[in-house]
């Protein structure tokens, strides 16, 4: 009851925060050697140091731990849902799903036993399903909660009818993202149906908070309106970062071995 009531907090003050917010500003350094750092709805940070993933609370204390010395430097990290967190193995072919305390639920997905000769992307799906990228057929595929399959997309060659390499895949608001740098954001409902493309180039990996997509771009941070199809600027005051991830009420930035925290402030 107090994780729900923690939750149903956060999404009403992050979306009073980060609509009315004027700048970000840094609040915090935490230093943390760290391939990857993701941030969840709850302001716990995730960093990912060769085979380990650990998770942090936002002052930098250690909540918990896993590892797994089977996968690589390819690693995808989905924490949409706290609750299942997906870790992807694209080298390995793996799929393993942790709950909030990084304990393995449920069996390890294998792919190639599934029948993929690759996967690229995976990411977490409503109700406790997932999505696969197979670049080889260029199809999306859910599976759902029991690991069965519960939708499959048509060509997106076909669809798209350009060159299609994405370089990252979400659900967010009842929609499917994927972005390819070249020519934008690819929208598809939750069936895998194509729904629209949104023009904006340059953008490697996916970041949403209340309704908005962020990205850096060549004027400075921006956020793009996914209601409205408007573009809003976001002052912050970093430049270079390696990496970074955003929820409604902290701004997670990544550089080296030291991980930047903002908040919104009017």
């Amino acid at each position: 009851m107090r994780l729900l009531l923690s939750i149903i907090f956060l999404f009403a003050s992050g979306q009073v925060l980060f609509g009315q917010s004027e700048t970000w500003k840094k609040e915090r350094v935490l230093k943390h050697q760290s391939d990857l750092a993701v941030i969840d709805q709850l302001s716990n940070i995730y960093v990912v140091h060769q085979s380990e993933l650990i998770k942090l609370n936002d002052e930098g204390d250690e909540l918990a731990r896993y590892s797994n010395k089977l996968f690589g430097q390819d690693l995808h990290l989905d924490v949409s849902n706290p609750m299942k967190i997906l870790l992807f193995s694209a080298d390995q072919m793996q799929l393993v799903f942790l709950d909030s305390r990084l304990s393995e639920i449920q069996r390890n997905v294998d792919l190639f036993q599934e029948g993929f000769e690759q996967i690229s992307l995976a990411a977490t799906s409503h109700s406790n399903g997932f999505w696969l990228f197979d670049p080889v057929n260029f199809r999306l595929i859910r599976y759902d909660q029991e690991l069965k399959r519960s939708h499959e997309s048509l060509n997106l060659a076909q669809i798209i009818q350009e060159e299609f390499h994405p370089t990252d895949m979400k659900e967010y608001m009842n929609r499917l993202y994927l972005v390819d740098s070249k020519i934008g954001v690819v929208v598809f409902d939750i069936y895998g149906n194509y729904v629209k493309r949104i023009p904006i180039q340059g953008i490697m990996k996916l970041r949403f908070a209340d309704g908005r997509l962020v990205y850096r771009s060549t004027g400075g941070w921006e956020v793009f309106n996914l209601a409205s199809s408007e573009i809003e600027q976001m002052k912050l005051n970093i430049e270079e970062v390696e990496d970074f991830d955003i929820n409604r009420n902290s701004f997670l930035a990544k550089m080296g071995d030291q991980l930047f925290i903002f908040k919104p402030h009017r």
